[in-house]
């Protein structure tokens, strides 16, 4: 190459150099992205309340979560973006968030990266207010990002100001901004549950053991004795006075688990290995006597197929031996003289596992809990990478009992290292149950799959707290409950899956108070209870079913065929009704002949129509012999399993009185359905429910002395002093209940105008047929 020549190649190199170098240079002069407020840069994800404050925006939240969505005109944050200012030109992003942030708001800050396709990666923060600055160094192949903001919780946010700057780095430390990304997450994450944990030990019930005379003298481990206590009268026998224990207590029967520690230690390695270990004998002296006295002895194995061998030998002491595994049945027939072998599966006990306090302290959307076994159980393990895996992107929580312990200690029971950012911390059982309340879906693997019995008992538990299930295969939960628990047998099933409920709440929250009515209905401990008695031929009364009196007090002969419809349409079969015709031109004998029609007892009553609506009330109820009463009113609608929610409501609450705090009200001129809440909401202790949705004991009626003698009011004034007599009420669920507004304001008692009524409501759908969106 000559001089010329070579002369011109450096100098067109260089020029390229400074051409570059001024691009470069020029990358961190980029303009700011800058937001106040809440402008038609923000896409918020559903309708919201925002207020005007001294010129500042305030979005408020009342027990909810919402997303924001910078620019992009939706919250599906797997789409890539399209608007010009999500392009990267630079390789780091400085992130500038000044957000005020009152009450109990949660905050996630999520930025997310984009290839041409899809996203890469997401890097999150917990913002607690004030000002939360950040430098982010850019994946590499990223080409564009998002910016979504996550609320949840009650009080309110401020947007002071939002900037995120583009700059460009020479050196980008992408794995050490990594690792600090890491670490703020887990640190969230862990936060919020301890923060949880606190939450909860203030939480109050009113759990209550039914009063029957079923008396059981056990020996259980801490689970099935919690799971049991509550439907019959218990005795833990010790090993050292167990004699004078039965002789005093007088139980029905001895009823016996395979339990490892039994009675909280006082009985461990008496059960387990007894065919090895032939000189613990205190377990067979303790049946000998028992049969020698003729009380019957009962054997219940929990354990499952795989731990057979450790607990054969002490069922084959035993007069009936039941099992929760079906594959263990005929094991147990070739090793014992009788034939009172059979199937008691596990289940839910409502005053443990129910929805009430349901996503009070909201922790997210899927959550699993259990452990990891390196050196067994898999299938199992197939399980965890086909549900476990592909919740990973969608930042599931993971609560492992090993959590927090020395690892040298367990080497078995160690997530594999792409779980591990997942781990949020260890709950113990208690804490455990009020977390199934706060998730939107559980997922479950199965140890035992081919058993049509047996199958992770957190299944119950987690469908009688009112939340979602997604499980692996079981031969057991396919076959109970179909149509309740979806199964997933791969990554891209499970993907589906999630996509599909976590999108639609509507539809999850349908199969979610389906499958709480299913349990309470089947699969209780009570029901447990009733199988072992029918099986040793032990007549006891177990399941109550309370009768129920239906009143309703009319002076409208127009809305009579309606409230027969309601009333004919319960799915809850023990009732009684009475009604008060409250208006002296109604014809009595009509009205008689139709209600009979019902197939139940029915008493209708005239009353003078000078009389109040409390006096009518109260008329209602000293003729009737419902141990509850549940008030209609005619001009509303109650779905088919209105009663039968309220009652199982009275159940898992213990509650004197049961209603809604929050129902739908439809407005028929404008055809609009809205929620109207007033009170602590759906599933919670409360001070008010509305008065057309009255559910009471006659317990508490007699207490109080009835309804005040007055036609407005009286549902109100009844509820106030029930509170100050310390009385327990308890707001069911929206559902299966809706107010009517009707064209004609004179039909109503509270006169009220739409617009007043709906500064208290939030609009749901615009709809001729209000029936099917509340009924479930």
């Amino acid at each position: 190459m000559d001089q010329n020549k070579l002369k011109d190649f450096l100098s067109t190199t260089l020029a390229n150099i400074a051409e570059k170098r001024t691009y470069i240079e020029s990358l961190n002069n980029l303009s700011k992205i800058s937001v106040k407020g809440f402008s038609k840069d923000f896409f918020i994800d559903k309708p919201i309340n925002i207020l005007f404050q001294y010129n500042h925006q305030v979005l408020t939240l009342d027990n909810e979560k919402v997303y924001l969505s910078l620019f992009e005109k939706t919250t599906n944050f797997t789409k890539k973006p399209i608007e010009p200012n999500s392009k990267l030109f630079g390789n780091v992003l400085l992130v500038d968030a000044d957000f005020t942030i009152k009450n109990s708001v949660t905050c996630i800050l999520s930025i997310i990266f984009y290839d041409q396709e899809q996203p890469m990666k997401t890097f999150k923060f917990q913002h607690k207010g004030d000002r939360l600055t950040q430098k982010i160094h850019c994946p590499q192949n990223s080409v564009s990002y998002r910016v979504a903001i996550k609320l949840e919780g009650t009080g309110q946010f401020q947007n002071q100001k939002f900037e995120v700057e583009q700059r460009f780095e020479r050196e980008a430390e992408n794995q050490q901004i990594h690792a600090q990304y890491v670490t703020n997450t887990q640190l969230c994450k862990k936060s919020k549950v301890e923060t949880f944990k606190a939450e909860i030990k203030n939480y109050k019930y009113f759990r209550r053991r039914q009063e029957n005379d079923l008396k059981l003298a056990v020996i259980l481990d801490e689970f099935s004795f919690d799971c049991f206590t509550y439907d019959c009268q218990i005795v833990s026998l010790t090993k050292s006075n167990w004699q004078n224990e039965i002789l005093h207590f007088q139980p029905d029967f001895l009823f016996v688990e395979s339990s490892w520690q039994g009675n909280k230690g006082e009985w461990a390695y008496e059960i387990a290995n007894l065919h090895v270990n032939k000189h613990r004998t205190c377990l067979l002296d303790l049946v000998t006597y028992c049969k020698e006295i003729g009380l019957p002895t009962v054997f219940w194995d929990k354990e499952g197929f795989e731990n057979y061998e450790f607990f054969k030998e002490a069922a084959s002491y035993f007069d009936y031996i039941f099992t929760a595994d079906e594959n263990n049945l005929e094991r147990f027939q070739r090793n014992v003289k009788h034939q009172q072998i059979h199937v008691l599966p596990f289940a839910a006990q409502p005053q443990l596992h129910n929805p009430i306090n349901k996503n009070k302290n909201f922790l997210g959307e899927i959550a699993f809990a259990g452990s990891y076994y390196s050196n067994k159980h898999d299938t199992r393990k197939g399980d965890i990478e086909n549900l476990i895996k592909p919740s990973l992107s969608r930042e599931i929580q993971i609560f492992d009992r090993y959590f927090g312990k020395d690892p040298t200690k367990y080497p078995n029971n160690q997530w594999p290292k792409q779980y591990q950012d997942n781990i949020v911390g260890h709950l113990d059982y208690s804490e455990m149950v009020e977390a199934y309340k706060n998730f939107d879906i559980f997922l479950n693997v199965n140890s035992v799959q081919n058993s049509r019995y047996m199958f992770a008992r957190r299944v119950y538990e987690i469908l009688a707290s009112k939340t979602f299930v997604i499980s692996g295969p079981s031969l057991g939960i396919e076959e109970f409950f179909k149509g309740y628990v979806p199964i997933s047998r791969g990554e891209d099933e499970t993907t589906k899956l999630l996509k599909l409920y976590l999108n639609n709440p509507l539809i999850r929250k349908k199969i979610e108070k389906q499958g709480l009515r299913y349990v309470i209905q089947n699969h209780t401990y009570k029901h447990r209870l009733h199988t072992i008695c029918q099986k040793i031929g032990l007549l006891k009364e177990i399941e109550n079913t309370p009768k129920v009196t239906i009143i309703t007090s009319t002076q409208r002969q127009e809305y009579m065929e309606a409230l027969f419809e309601n009333i004919s349409n319960q799915t809850y079969e023990h009732f009684e009704v009475v009604i008060i015709l409250n208006k002296n031109t109604m014809n009595f004998s009509v009205w008689q002949k139709r209600f009979e029609c019902l197939g139940k007892p029915v008493k209708i009553l005239q009353i003078d129509e000078g009389r109040s609506l409390g006096y009518c009330l109260n008329e209602a109820v000293r003729n009737s012999t419902g141990e509850v009463i549940a008030k209609f009113d005619d001009d509303d609608y109650y779905a088919a399993n209105y009663l039968l929610d309220m009652v199982q409501s009275m159940e898992y609450s213990n509650a004197d009185i049961v209603g809604k705090s929050s129902h739908y009200l439809y407005f028929e001129e404008s055809q609009l359905l809205a929620l109207k809440t007033i009170g602590s909401g759906s599933e919670r202790y409360s001070n008010f429910v509305a008065g057309a949705t009255l559910v009471f004991t006659r317990t508490i009626f007699d207490k109080l002395c009835g309804f005040l003698d007055k036609n407005r009011g009286e549902d109100t004034d009844f509820l106030t002093r029930a509170k100050e007599f310390g009385s327990i009420i308890y707001s069911n669920d929206e559902y299966n209940y809706c107010c009517l507004r009707r064209k004609n304001k004179a039909n109503h008692t509270w006169q009220i105008g739409d617009d007043e009524l709906l500064r208290i409501c939030k609009s749901s759908m615009f709809t001729t047929d209000y029936k099917t969106p509340v009924t479930l």
